[in-house]
């Protein structure tokens, strides 16, 4: 008797469930279904958008490719073709590959003197949002190289110190290039400060370090001997000039001596 009351509480029980679940898909059938559609498609698109992209940087990484051996190449023309690939890749390239390629196009223009797209190249990657700091840094590092001038001498310095602060990935060439810019500007002991900086560093790579001492040997050479030398070399002029003076003195008092002697012999003869 027990057996069957409890095979009928579970009947019962597993019916009122189906009861539930029923109704519940009657009520909230339709909305479920659409969520769950809107679900897949998402996940459809996010999946779509991601192989899209992989697609888009797999062949941006071709051209690139391809635009860097023409660009190497001693052909007529390959250079010129290779710049005009990397100028339009710049445009199409997606996020960090466009970061990448506008970093090269700005590097190839400014070699070929086009200053103004070599700015503008690099202002894309400073305004980029894919850019990560330390090719910002560099991309601005280039573009304050290339507007400075001696007049603006003080704002030059001012957006070149952080990136030449010691933790700077750059801080090298940032300081090499706060030199230049201070000897355009002949600001020379903001010049020496820099380099004899670079040369006392240890871990100044080796090619900068030899620039760093033929820049210090100019402009010590253009700056001229000390003033203590200065004052030393003119005294030694002075005291060279008065042996002559003495020997003059000593001529002409000699020549009136003689004339005396010469003036009281008729006298005598008298």
């Amino acid at each position: 008797m027990s057996d069957n009351q409890d095979t009928f509480l579970r009947q019962v029980e597993e019916e009122y469930r189906r009861d539930r679940v029923a109704k519940f898909f009657d009520k909230y059938g339709v909305a479920l279904g659409a969520g769950i559609v809107a679900l897949l498609a998402a996940l459809g698109g996010y999946f779509y958008y991601q192989s899209y992209q992989n697609d888009l940087s797999e062949r941006a990484g071709r051209q690139l490719t391809v635009a860097q051996r023409l660009l190497q190449s001693d052909k007529e023309g390959d250079r010129k073709k290779g710049l005009a690939d990397l100028r339009k890749l710049a445009e199409d390239a997606p996020g960090p590959y466009a970061v990448l390629v506008n970093m090269r196009l700005g590097g190839e223009l400014e070699a070929d003197g086009e200053t103004a797209d070599a700015i503008a190249a690099y202002k894309k990657v400073v305004d980029s949002p894919d850019a990560e700091q330390r090719f910002k840094s560099l991309a601005t590092l280039r573009i304050v190289s290339l507007e400075a001038t001696p007049e603006n001498w003080t704002e030059t310095k001012n957006r070149i110190t952080p990136i030449a602060a010691d933790g700077s990935p750059w801080k090298y060439s940032a300081r090499e290039q706060l030199a230049l810019a201070a000897i355009a500007a002949d600001q020379k002991d903001e010049a020496r400060t820099v380099l004899l900086q670079l040369i006392g560093d240890r871990n100044t790579p080796a090619p900068l370090k030899q620039r760093s001492e033929n820049l210090l040997s100019l402009i010590t050479v253009a700056a001229g001997p000390p003033a203590e030398a200065q004052k030393t070399e003119a005294g030694n002029k002075e005291g060279a000039a008065q042996p002559g003076e003495d020997t003059k003195k000593s001529d002409t008092a000699e020549s009136g001596e003689t004339g005396s002697e010469g003036a009281k012999a008729p006298s005598d003869t008298n």
